[in-house]
This record gives structure tokens, C-alpha cells and sequence, in this order.
């Protein structure tokens, strides 16, 4: 089981270097005119939101709380119908995909909380359970019971 762990923790890894390229795509055009800002503004927040979680969940709680702090940044911009972000909002959005960016390229699996988790060693790989009690206690009647 921890193998299986250690390789979602791996591939996580790998999947946040693709999802930092298409944050740092968004961000780039963030500024450059309104409509294409608001467009990219919501696909950043989303984005930004997406690696928070995942990273929290996967034990990388630097990186979550750094894309929390990014995602904060993006939905302090100004409504879709306003006008362009200022300077130095831009430049605190700027400021904040960097720290994220610098963990992310510096990550590494064994840097999960995740990585070295201990698991009891007679826990089963996959609960089992026992069809037959299972439908007696849900119809009552385990002769009819298609699992």
C-alpha cells in the first residue's frame, strides 16, 4: 500500500509542474487587456484553486497554502466588468505565483506528509466484506442479492 501511495504522491508532483505552466500562462495575460482578463482571471482562480486542494490533500501543505495566498490574490481583482487591475495589484499576484512557483520546482515526493506514512501491518490492501451479511442486513434476505 505505501507503494501505491508513494507513486500518487509522484505523479502529483508531476501534475503540478503542468498545472503551474497554465497558471503562469493565465497570469501572463492577466493585464492585457479587459476581456481577455476577466476570462484568464477566472481560469487562474480556478486553477489556483484546484492545486490548493490537491495539494493539501496530498500532504504538501506549503504549496496548498501558497496557492491559497495566490487564490486570494486573484479574486481580489476587480469585477469583470471593471476596468484593468493596477500595478500594484498585479504585481501582488506576481509576487505570489512566484513563491508558488519556487516551491513547486523545488518539490519532491519525500516532501509529502504522505510519503512515509505507516499503515498497520495487517490492514488489508481493499476492506472486505462479507456479501451475504451484507444483504441480510440490508433486504433482510440474502438469496436475492446481486452485488
Amino acid at each position: 500500500m505505501i507503494d501505491q501511495l508513494r507513486s500518487l504522491v509522484a505523479r502529483h508532483c508531476e501534475s503540478l509542474k503542468r498545472d503551474m505552466a497554465g497558471l503562469e500562462e493565465d497570469i501572463g495575460l492577466i493585464g492585457s487587456e479587459p476581456e481577455l482578463s476577466a476570462a484568464q482571471i477566472e481560469c487562474a482562480i480556478a486553477k489556483a484553486h484546484k492545486v490548493k486542494g490537491s495539494s493539501g490533500t496530498i500532504g504538501f501543505q506549503a504549496v496548498s497554502e501558497s496557492a491559497a495566498a495566490l487564490e486570494q490574490a486573484l479574486k481580489g481583482l476587480p469585477p469583470l466588468s471593471a476596468a484593468l487591475p493596477d500595478e500594484e495589484r498585479l504585481g501582488q499576484i506576481s509576487d505570489a505565483f512566484a513563491r508558488l512557483a519556487d516551491l513547486v520546482a523545488s518539490l519532491k515526493p519525500e516532501q509529502s506528509r504522505l510519503y512515509d506514512m505507516h499503515f498497520p501491518a495487517d490492514m488489508p490492501a481493499r476492506p472486505e466484506r462479507n456479501e451475504e451479511d451484507f444483504c441480510q442486513r440490508q433486504i433482510g434476505s440474502a438469496s436475492s442479492c446481486q452485488i
